[in-house]
């Protein structure tokens, strides 16, 4: 009787593990698991932290496996949280891993997005708009 009352046990808590909704999913490779992540960080109806949890995930597997096609557009979603946080510090240091990566010759479109933010920040908060108009020119020549 014993057994079979473990054995009960261990399947309801074993079973109870896959109904969660925020575990992982079962994906077969990284790539899949940094996109699942990076797509749960971009979700309105998710709390800020979760986000936050979400893309520190994305942005941990993308880095650690060879920065795989989406590096750039999590190291923009990090420069973006960042930013809307207030940790200007972390955004300065994603933003100069988003430019090297892309000097490399990758994703070029997400730098764009990412002189946009630097243009806002450089505006509202340092209140040195022409730094913004300088570090792209910097860039482009």
């Amino acid at each position: 009787m014993k057994k079979l009352l473990c054995w009960v046990v261990f399947c309801f808590c074993v079973s109870c593990t896959f109904l969660d909704k925020d575990s992982d999913p079962s994906i077969d490779s990284t790539a899949d698991t940094v996109l699942y992540y990076y797509n749960r960080s971009m979700d309105d109806n998710l709390s800020k932290t979760k986000q936050q949890q979400a893309i520190d995930k994305a942005y941990y597997l993308a880095k650690k496996n060879d920065k795989n096609a989406l590096y750039g557009k999590v190291l923009y979603q990090k420069s973006s949280f960042s930013n809307t946080s207030g940790k200007y510090d972390s955004l300065l240091i994603y933003d100069k891993l988003l430019r090297d990566y892309v000097t490399q010759g990758n994703d070029v479109s997400i730098l764009a997005r990412q002189h946009y933010l630097m243009g806002f920040y450089y505006d509202k908060i340092p209140k040195l708009p022409d730094s913004a108009f300088i570090r792209y020119c910097d860039y482009v020549n």
